[in-house]
This record gives C-alpha cells, sequence and structure tokens, in this order.
C-alpha cells in the first residue's frame, strides 16, 4: 500500500476492515489533530485502526451497528506475531488470530480463560488468564493450552525478548521476568 503524505495535523489513521467471508480493506483517513499528541509535533500518533467484523455491514458496525455483529466484546491486548494479529478477547473468552488474508483462528471459548494479554514468542503463542491466575501456552491450531505459569495474582501483560517472558503480575504490583519462557 502507498501511503499518502501526513495531513497538516501531523496524523494519519489507515482504517482495515475485514471481514471472515472476505479480505482486508484499506482506506486513508485523516485524524483531527486534537487527537495528536503534543499538537504539531506529535511523539504519539494515531497510525492505524483495526476493525474486525462478522459478515458483512463492517461500516454500519463501526457507526454504532448491532453487537451480533461485532467479532470482540471487548478486546484487550493485541501483538503483530509475523504478519499476523494477535487479539485477547476476554470478554468472548479466547484469543483471534486474524491472518494477513482476513483468514481467523480462535480458540474454544474458555480453552484459554479469559485472556488479556497476548504476545508471541520464540515458543509460541502465550496469553494470561487473570481470573485463573496463569499463563498458557497455545498449541498451533489454537485447540489447547499448556499452562506453563500458575499461582499468580492477575497477570495482566507480557512480553517476550529472545527466550525470556515478562509477565506483568498486577496483584502482586510487580514484572516477573521468566527466563525461557517458563521452562
Amino acid at each position: 500500500m502507498t501511503r499518502n503524505p501526513l495531513p497538516a495535523g501531523g496524523a494519519l489513521a489507515v482504517l482495515l476492515l475485514a471481514s471472515a467471508c472476505g479480505g482486508l480493506k484499506v482506506v486513508d483517513q485523516a485524524v483531527p489533530p486534537d487527537l495528536a499528541s503534543p499538537q504539531g509535533d506529535p511523539r504519539v500518533r494515531l497510525e492505524s485502526v483495526i476493525e474486525v467484523r462478522r459478515g458483512g455491514g463492517a461500516l454500519h458496525s463501526l457507526l454504532g451497528g448491532r453487537s451480533e455483529e461485532r467479532l470482540f466484546t471487548p478486546p484487550y491486548g493485541v501483538a503483530w506475531d509475523g504478519n499476523d494479529l494477535l487479539v485477547a478477547d476476554p470478554g468472548a473468552r479466547r484469543v483471534v488470530r486474524i491472518g494477513a488474508g482476513g483468514r481467523l483462528t480462535a480458540t474454544r471459548e474458555g480453552v484459554a480463560g479469559a485472556p488479556v494479554a497476548v504476545a508471541a514468542c520464540a515458543r509460541g503463542v502465550v496469553a494470561t488468564d487473570p481470573e485463573g491466575g496463569r499463563v498458557g501456552l497455545l498449541d498451533a491450531d489454537f485447540q489447547k493450552v499448556e499452562w506453563i505459569i500458575r499461582d499468580l495474582s492477575r497477570p495482566t501483560g507480557l512480553a517476550c525478548s529472545g527466550p525470556d517472558l515478562f509477565v506483568v503480575e498486577t496483584g502482586r504490583h510487580r514484572v516477573l521476568v521468566v527466563e525461557d519462557g517458563g521452562d
């Protein structure tokens, strides 16, 4: 995709609407200057918005359509795994993978608990389950979870660096460094 130059406000949004039945649709849209921070010379700016809907009606749903058209209820954490976007969706009690071509793969409801954070690590995709106080490693097909860390107090964030896994344990006000991703 060729990007247009940034508008005068210094922000550009790329709205991606994906449908499980169709591919990705990309629309360039200027963002109001008041969303840029600081104004005039933003260090933080809105680059893109990604919205995925079941079936048709993506724009209608985006503008306040029926809730049954929404794919996420509500999404919390996101991460990239190569060209795929991973989304933690605790309301639907699942993790969703959105492939670059719009293909969706999701865990069955409850398999990953109620995930709020997700990360692509050296060993695979991991997700937090704050309700269960654990971190799970998903299999490649998103059908099974191996709980690699247990007995945590509200794990709510994840990051990976090489083989190491970083877990935000909100209930104990700390960040854990788990060497070799929990082995």
